[in-house]
């Protein structure tokens, strides 16, 4: 084996598998493709070092958050709920487009099991509550 080997698997439906490895990394994922191929869609990925702990996709998804009331200069922050996380795994969040100038996404963790929390913070010289927005994640198993 060289340094790079990819191997691709066809399946039905339009899936396809692919693994590829370079020395002691791996990574490994799936595609889903629509019978037309005008679109493509990751079913999940997997990357880590060969025999030890990897970081997979365990979920994309959007959740509709309507965090409270922020205070002017301070970080607020809303929670939701996604089955299975734990403390280590790592989700990152897409704000949505529609999102008040004066908040900012700051970041997310999981908190708590199956607990995300969403952190925003307020820069602006008046309180703000934004009222409930779609936000998509993308959430990475890392046991």
């Amino acid at each position: 084996m060289g340094l790079f080997q990819i191997k691709r698997i066809a399946f039905p439906a339009g899936v396809i598998a692919v693994f590829a490895a370079w020395g002691l990394l791996y990574a490994q994922w799936s595609i889903q493709v629509d019978p037309t191929g005008s679109m493509v869609r990751f079913d999940s990925i997997s990357i880590g070092l060969q025999g030890s702990a990897r970081i997979r996709l365990a979920h994309a998804g959007t959740e509709n958050l309507d965090p409270p009331s922020i205070a002017t200069v301070t970080r607020g922050s809303v929670t939701f709920t996604i089955t299975g996380a734990a403390a280590g795994d790592i989700v990152v969040m897409l704000p949505p487009a529609a999102l008040n100038d004066d908040l900012l996404y700051v970041g997310a963790a999981v908190t708590a099991g199956d607990t995300v929390s969403v952190y925003l913070f307020n820069d602006s010289a008046a309180p703000i509550d934004d009222g409930p927005l779609d936000w998509g994640y993308l959430y990475f198993d890392t046991t």
